[in-house]
């Protein structure tokens, strides 16, 4: 199974901004130190944008919300890693869409 970061570049490979995604869902995921999730939110501010920050904002809070689920489900489901692959498909070929409709416009996107 494919991740997000392996499919959203065009051409493939590791998404520009993974280190600090990464960093600041680890920071996230141990929420006793504030400290590291400001340094891990500012980074990513510094090498990204307002709008990398929003996604990563909405992709954490969703695991988050949908750990809880499966938590109380207490099971596996085959059916929920499915959904997630074609969510990530999704998200990959919405990413593609959006880098050629800004360059069509004439904006020079990295």
């Amino acid at each position: 199974m494919q991740t997000v970061a392996e499919t959203a570049v065009l051409g493939g490979g590791v998404h520009p901004l993974h280190d600090e995604i990464g960093a600041l869902a680890r920071a996230v995921a141990a929420p006793e130190d504030m400290e590291k999730i400001a340094q891990a939110r500012k980074a990513l501010l510094e090498k990204g944008n307002d709008h990398a920050l929003y996604d990563t904002a909405g992709i954490i809070g969703f695991f988050a919300t949908i750990t809880i689920v499966v938590d109380f489900s207490g099971h596996f489901s085959e059916d929920l890693v499915k959904m997630f692959d074609k969510m990530a498909n999704i998200i990959s070929g919405g990413r593609k869409m959006r880098q050629m409709v800004r360059q069509s416009l004439c904006c020079q996107v990295e």
